[in-house]
């Protein structure tokens, strides 16, 4: 699951709301998939984020995106909200 985010945000896809909602474990192939692409943002592949966005699941969303509007959504931001999803369980 994690390659795979890796290999689209570095492809220019940015998801923007990792949370419980949003990934789901396929039993069966016993594989994880991130669903909910609907407020994805698509960027340049060597740009940033948007200047502005704070598309998320509160309690799931990057803490320095949180205190800092305008601040820039970076793929460490991403990686955080993977962890609050473990430590959710």
């Amino acid at each position: 699951l994690s390659l795979g985010h890796y290999a689209l945000w570095k492809n220019g896809f940015e998801h923007g709301d990792i949370s419980i909602w949003n990934l789901m474990w396929d039993a069966t192939n016993k594989c994880g998939t991130l669903n909910d692409w609907d407020l994805a943002y698509v960027r340049e592949t060597e740009g940033k984020g948007p200047a502005k966005e704070r598309t998320g699941t509160l309690p799931f969303m990057a803490r320095e995106l949180l205190e800092e509007p305008g601040q820039q959504r970076l793929y460490r931001h991403e990686v955080e909200s993977f962890i609050w999803v473990i430590t959710y369980f």
